[in-house]
């Protein structure tokens, strides 16, 4: 589920799938335009893809987008719209995945050896340059 902007109805700020609502096959949870791209796919035993490499494209990013998946325990997140206030707080379990595409965001781990995944565009360049805190 895409959830947008209070303030651009244009902007997402982050997008939630959760495991057990997987329905069919493939579900995507990024909009092809978005610089992070990410689904969840069920296969059948012996399902298969055919070998494939990707191309190089040229591309120009100047945003970083984050996903992160818990792996176990929970964690309970904020996020924050592109200005900056509070939008969304979501309690996240095992197996729900967040892609965070625009505003901000925290959290705290609320089981013992909650273990979260977390993948983002890159290269980065240390949180000195990366980030802007949020007070």
């Amino acid at each position: 589920m895409l959830y947008y902007s209070n303030i651009d109805k244009n902007k997402i700020i982050y997008s939630h799938f959760k495991l057990k609502d997987l329905k069919n096959s493939r579900y995507d949870f990024s909009p092809e335009n978005e610089f992070i791209q990410a689904s969840c796919s069920k296969f059948k035993k012996n399902q298969s893809i055919k070998p494939h490499k990707h191309k190089t494209n040229k591309r120009n990013i100047d945003i970083t987008q984050e996903a992160w998946l818990v792996f176990s325990g929970s964690i309970k997140a904020k996020f924050y719209d592109i200005d900056s206030t509070l939008f969304d707080e979501v309690l996240l379990n095992k197996g729900d995945c967040v892609i965070l595409f625009n505003g901000g965001h925290d959290f705290v781990s609320i089981k013992k050896d909650t273990i979260l995944y977390e993948f983002k565009n890159g290269p980065y360049y240390g949180s000195e340059k990366d980030r802007e805190y949020i007070d």
